[in-house]
């Protein structure tokens, strides 16, 4: 979500609002958004229509160039997003991806201050390998800084490398976790092949950065040839692959409720985004779905890419 005039999906500001009544009347409370999300205009679009007002708005700080997560350079970005979202406060404050220029104790420092000033509740990180969580939340618990509380990682039924590290790690430091790109980054639509010309702009559009960095997780033989069994599985139960995948994140993933881990939904226009809400509260898949995208998984785990991006 964003305006005009960068490279955004849903600009409509209509459509936006008609998108926050929809997670409204689902009884949710919380919208994830970041800094470098459409050019920083995410946030102005969230301010614009009010819905700091109605939702809690958490952001992230993306590390766009070495040095961005240093003191000075965090507090700089870190009030160009309050300013953006036209609030005091954010509820959680991550850090999107470690900045490798800047030590870990350099940058908590600066998270600590800003943490004593008051700019946000809860302290995240993003993207950042299981190894540098424990160094980060072990720094803090010795100094007596906030310490971080949720993580944001890449988790599907066919991108699961997160069970293996870094829920073990969450689960002793009593971290949630909120699964982005839940339905496999849209490699679920059953027109894609190995040798599909998709559109310009696309997720996997092959010119711009994001598609290559999808292309290389996902756009294999092994993924495609997973693929065309859970199609046929799910065909035989009359459901989408996207509404089977969404079924098996909230019924049968290693997500754990009782600590508060989440799911991130997004989608590309009002349509798709109620459509992945609806499929939230549908119930448990039939025992064929749930086997096929284990043995999908066992199929795909070799070539499966890390739970950061």
């Amino acid at each position: 979500m964003g305006k005009e005039g960068v490279h955004v999906r849903i600009k409509d500001q209509t459509e936006i609002q008609n998108i926050m009544d929809a997670f409204a009347s689902y009884g949710h409370t919380d919208i994830d958004t970041s800094r470098v999300y459409s050019e920083g205009t995410s946030e102005e679009t969230l301010r614009d229509l009010g819905v700091p007002t109605r939702f809690k708005v958490s952001t992230k700080i993306f590390p766009v160039q070495a040095g961005d997560h240093r003191p000075e350079r965090l507090r700089e970005t870190v009030q160009e997003s309050l300013k953006a979202l036209g609030v005091s406060k954010v509820p959680i404050l991550y850090l999107h991806a470690p900045d490798t220029a800047t030590p870990f104790e350099e940058t908590m420092l600066g998270v600590q201050a800003l943490y004593n000033e008051g700019l946000f509740d809860e302290f995240g990180l993003s993207n950042f390998a299981t190894h540098q969580v424990v160094e980060i939340y072990m720094l803090a618990k010795q100094r007596g800084w906030v310490v971080p509380t949720v993580y944001e990682g890449m988790y599907n039924a066919l991108s699961r490398t997160a069970e293996l590290d870094l829920f073990p790690a969450l689960e002793r430091f009593n971290i949630r976790f909120y699964a982005f790109s839940p339905l496999v980054g849209g490699l679920l639509d059953p027109s894609l092949s190995m040798t599909t010309q998709v559109p310009k702009g696309s997720q996997f559009d092959p010119d711009t950065p994001v598609g290559q960095m999808y292309r290389a997780r996902y756009w294999n033989k092994k993924y495609f040839d997973a693929l065309g069994e859970i199609h046929k599985a799910v065909a035989n139960h009359n459901m989408t692959a996207y509404e089977a995948a969404m079924r098996w994140i909230v019924h049968h993933s290693k997500l754990n409720a009782a600590r508060g881990d989440g799911i991130i939904i997004g989608g590309s226009s009002y349509k798709e985004i109620t459509g992945n809400l609806e499929n939230t509260v549908k119930g448990p898949l039939p025992n064929e779905v749930v086997d096929v995208f284990e043995k999908a998984w066992e199929e795909v785990a070799g070539k499966c890419g890390p739970y950061y991006l």
